[in-house]
């Protein structure tokens, strides 16, 4: 009977029903972290487990494949592996090593150098999303009494310090002529947004680089102020938009960040105003919600710079949301065509504005490729297909006549066509170091040798034994490099590609073709 049991346990492992992941998670000086969070994502959803006294973890699971398997515990970074797991595997001494967390801690002082209590300061990283900046919120924290602040939890890495007062709140605009109350705002107004080291805009930040358990301290930021102006608006609603609840907000503009400066409800069709607002760029966004329906019900947005004087937008009329309807079809077709495989979806992203709660942005995409997303509000997006299967890609996104892969997709520009590719390569290989060992943990990135018309970044991480792999990848030349002590967000920085690309090696990706390459990783630190 053990025999039988036995036999049936292998039989359960080798058709790929069962696998098994341990390690351990020791700090730095080799100690055990008991309690420590691991979460593991891929092609299964498997519940979080907790490291035991002795800092060890079992996971369990049944389709193979690659995850991302990532350790966390309080005061202490974050760490991620990639790990691949084939039928049956039972895969020991997957280990990680906590590092201590590193910390800022500095003050916001006036222009009058006065502490600036309940100032919000946030530690950016700097990322890229095709090409584009976009700011990444890492961990923020208030001011008290004294001004003073401190961040922690952070990983290593490279930061940039902004810092926001406190959230203005909308009210009735106060009749003309001013009153002396609105002469003294002018004078005594912080600058809504400052970086370190008393920079008035991102264009003047410089980072902040943190090793781990390290602590940064002393970095004071001048949150200096000058005149400052009202902007003021009245919102309408049509009668299809419900106004159970209208809101008005102003976001500052920074760097594809977008830090809430005013929130408040304010009474449709009445003049509302928000004061105290220095020099700058920022987005004004109205938006109704509907308890009945929990969805965004009308919006309005807005982009304004204010300069040397009070602003009136006028009246925002709040617009209800609309379908985007669309259709993927797959070029070139085949003979005997099914349909579209898997389930595939369809997501907008929002482009240069913060989120709405309750938009309806995602579609799933029928059977006959069509597909329509609800509750889309006039504005610009992105554009997601997810879901594909291996070997599928997008080969073009068009509205009236434009190719909007990178964006922008509007609704006012009719039915979205989406056709997807399917003879898309694969890119495998090895992360080595100069003795030709293999290297886990690197970062590899695959960029087109033509991007002139911006820049496309690939990126993998090689796994327990140094492999990687591309699946997807569009037919094409490519260039290909390995990294390691990256910075989060710097294998997406154009800059630094285009400055470590010496090294890369060149291949090309034909259709439905695979290649396998041997990547000398390049240690940037």
């Amino acid at each position: 009977m053990a025999l039988m049991w036995m036999s049936s346990t292998l039989l359960f492992a080798q058709n790929g029903r069962s696998w098994i992941i341990e390690g351990d998670v020791k700090d730095s000086s080799g100690g055990h972290v008991e309690g420590a969070d691991v979460t593991v994502a891929g092609p299964e959803q498997l519940p979080p487990v907790a490291a035991d006294a002795a800092g060890h973890f079992v996971l369990k699971g049944r389709v193979s494949g690659r995850y991302l398997i990532s350790v966390s515990k309080e005061r202490a970074a974050p760490k991620s592996r990639s790990v691949s797991i084939s039928p049956g595997a039972h895969l020991e001494s997957i280990d990680f090593q906590l590092n201590k967390q590193a910390v800022i801690n500095g003050r916001v002082l006036s222009a009058e150098r006065e502490p600036v209590e309940g100032a919000l300061v946030i530690a950016w990283i700097k990322t890229f999303r095709n090409g584009r900046l976009a700011l990444v919120n890492a961990g923020d924290a208030n001011t008290n009494d004294l001004g003073a602040y401190r961040i922690n939890g952070l990983a290593e890495g490279r930061y940039y310090l902004g810092v926001v007062p406190k959230v203005l709140v909308p009210r009735k605009r106060l009749p003309a002529p001013a009153t002396k109350a609105r002469a003294m705002e002018r004078f005594t107004s912080p600058l809504r947004s400052a970086f370190y080291p008393n920079a008035p805009s991102f264009e003047g930040a410089a980072p902040v680089t943190l090793r781990a358990g390290g602590e940064f301290e002393g970095t004071d930021i001048l949150l200096g102020g000058g005149e400052s102006f009202c902007v003021s608006a009245t919102v309408a609603a049509p009668l299809e938009v419900p106004v159970a609840e209208v809101v008005l907000q102003l976001f500052a503009r920074i760097g594809g960040a977008f830090p809430l400066v005013a929130n408040g409800q304010v009474s449709p069709g009445e003049e509302s105003e928000v004061c105290k607002l220095t020099a700058g760029e920022y987005t004004a966004l109205a938006t109704s919600w509907d308890p009945q329906t929990k969805m965004a019900a009308g919006f309005f947005r807005m982009d304004l710079v204010v300069g040397k004087r009070d602003v009136a937008l006028g009246t925002l009329h709040l617009v209800p949301g609309l379908p985007l309807r669309g259709r993927i079809v797959i070029e070139p077709a085949a003979a005997q065509d099914d349909g579209l495989p898997g389930q595939i979806s369809v997501e907008l992203r929002r482009w240069g504005r913060p989120l709405v709660y309750g938009e309806g942005l995602r579609a799933s995409v029928e059977p006959s490729g069509t597909f329509a997303v609800t509750n889309v509000f006039p504005d610009s997006y992105g554009l997601d297909v997810d879901g594909l299967p291996d070997g599928y890609y997008v080969r073009a996104a068009v509205q009236q006549g434009r190719d909007v892969r990178r964006g922008p997709v509007r609704l006012d520009q009719g039915d979205l066509s989406v056709s997807l590719g399917r003879d898309g390569g694969a890119a495998s290989g090895e992360t080595v170091d100069q003795n030709k060992d293999p290297v886990y943990d690197a970062a590899v990135i695959m960029v087109p040798k033509d991007a002139a018309d911006g820049l496309v970044v690939f990126s993998a991480q090689s796994d327990q034994n140094g492999r990687f792999e591309f699946k997807s990848v569009p037919p094409g030349d490519y260039r290909l490099a390995a990294f390691t002590g990256l910075f989060e967000g710097e294998e997406q920085d154009p800059e630094f590609i285009r400055a470590h690309l010496s090294g890369a090696v060149d291949i090309s990706i034909t259709p439905n073709g695979s290649r396998s390459v041997t990547a000398a990783v390049n240690r940037v630190r």
